[in-house]
């Protein structure tokens, strides 16, 4: 019962931050920040991890529960405070191991030279700057979180707690529609319309965002912790927890909710990969790997079954993928009915290309950004896009130079992570590039905060409590 104690007080800690953020503007980020700061040179960094982690959360959760007031400004501020503080601390004290992005600082060095010709260069470049910010920091926690098991192991309380509360959080505000819809409450108001949660929820194909601050934010996170939640209980804990069980079996309801076609094709490749590469490591790991294997198949058994029951039942699968209510005069096939809406992202990120093959036309960046920049519409540090489908979105905006370069990381990536036998980290980030295929936040530090820190930070994370073959020590230490 130890852990699902120690969950618990996680998700309530999280509560708790995200209540003083809303009762402060957001100005709460700098007390975390600053404890962050105040514990990096001492010899337990675990509230450094903790706080790291947590910080650039924060403004992915519904501006309902978190005030944006002050909250974007206060989290970039504390996050460069925290990471010069990290730089120095880190200084002496290097690890062998290591989370394998560092070739994504060559990426950029090409998207700066892409961008000079590109359409809006200034916003690329602090766009650039944001995004190099980010993949230092995650180095860092990378780093970090090996000083000590205990540091490991709260990390892991806390990315379950984050789980817990995204997941199990959400479908509570499906009960209460005033959070649980405040994407489309918002979206209504902008055109000058009063709605209640209520009305929404009424409505059909309704998008639900949960206690995140978009559906796609929601939709495309819940696959990712779902299966690393499954990574931890095949791993990790071996055993099931309430904890684990109601993260498993709530994850599929959350995902239907958000109606996102997206969320099926990363779940899918989740459970293959976990099957191709984490089951065989349950043989090296632990002693009844027959039962660890039972429980995985039970559960994707379990999944399978329910699917096929409700199509049977009324077409469920089917009026999702066609995002229609009434399917039977719908004369596209599937195919056409899934990638429909991106054909226009598509077909824009070639249009990029081709004006440019060699360098692209700039680090994410819009031809409409220089107009709605000197309107005063957009500025330098929130310059939203609508890209997606991540390898034509590098290709329309580093060319072919950057298209080359970014496809020698994911080899050098996955080379590197075979060497090291960083497993989860392959697989979880193999879903996070998944995630990329329809939504690209790949390069957006506010957007794909989440999706890097289930995948990349939670993967590594296990990998180093399992590759040090300190389950045991944690379970003896914390039982």
């Amino acid at each position: 019962m130890q852990i699902e104690k120690n969950v618990a007080n996680s998700v309530l800690f999280l509560t708790l931050l995200i209540l003083a953020c809303k009762l402060t503007a957001g100005l709460f980020a700098v007390v975390i920040a600053l404890i962050g700061c105040l514990t990096v040179f001492g010899e337990n960094k675990k509230w450094t991890v903790i706080c790291s982690v947590i910080l650039p959360l924060l403004p992915s959760f519904s501006p309902i529960l978190v005030s944006s007031t002050f909250l974007g400004v206060t989290v970039r501020i504390g996050q460069i405070i925290l990471i010069i503080c990290m730089l120095v601390s880190q200084s002496t004290h290097m690890h062998n191991d290591s989370i394998p992005i560092g070739g994504l600082f060559i990426y950029s060095i090409v998207a700066i030279i892409s961008s000079v010709s590109g359409w809006m260069p200034l916003i690329s470049f602090f766009k650039i700057l944001n995004f190099v910010i980010f993949i230092i920091n995650i180095i860092l926690i990378g780093y970090m979180m090996q000083e000590s098991i205990e540091t490991l192991y709260q990390l892991r309380i806390c990315l379950l707690g984050v789980a817990f509360f995204i997941i199990v959080g959400s479908i509570i505000t499906y009960f209460i529609p005033s959070i649980g819809y405040s994407m489309e409450i918002q979206k209504a108001g902008m055109w000058g319309i009063y709605t209640t949660g209520a009305e929404v929820k009424a409505k059909e194909w309704m998008y639900f965002s949960g206690v995140m601050n978009h559906s796609q934010t929601l939709a495309t996170n819940v696959p990712l912790w779902f299966a690393w939640s499954l990574c931890d209980l095949l791993i990790i804990e071996r055993k099931k927890t309430w904890i684990h069980v109601a993260i498993i079996i709530v994850a599929p309801f959350v995902m239907y909710l958000t109606r996102s076609r997206t969320t099926i094709i990363v779940l899918c490749i989740s459970l293959f990969m976990i099957w191709r590469f984490i089951l065989p490591k349950t043989i090296h790991l632990v002693y009844n790997s027959i039962q660890t294997k039972k429980l995985f198949f039970s559960i994707v058994g379990v999944l399978f079954i329910t699917i096929i029951g409700v199509q049977i039942y009324n077409q469920t699968l089917s009026r999702w993928l066609r995002k229609k209510n009434y399917i039977e005069n719908d004369q596209r096939s599937i195919i056409e009915a899934v990638t429909e809406s991106r054909m226009g992202l598509v077909k824009y990120n070639l249009n990029d290309f081709r004006l440019n093959p060699i360098f692209g036309k700039g680090f994410q960046v819009m031809n409409w950004h220089e107009v709605a920049y000197q309107q005063g519409q957009i500025s330098l540090l929130s310059a939203p896009i609508e890209k997606g489908v991540l390898p034509l979105m590098v290709l329309g905006e580093t060319g072919c130079i950057g298209f080359i370069v970014f496809c020698a990381f994911l080899i050098q990536f996955d080379i590197k992570c075979i060497e090291k036998q960083y497993t989860i980290l392959m697989c979880l980030f193999t879903a996070l590039l998944a995630a990329n295929m329809s939504e690209a936040s790949f390069f957006s530090p506010g957007g794909g905060i989440l999706h890097w820190t289930t995948t990349v930070i939670g993967g590594f994370c296990l990998d180093m409590i399992t590759k040090r073959n300190c389950i045991g020590n944690i379970k003896n230490v914390y039982a």
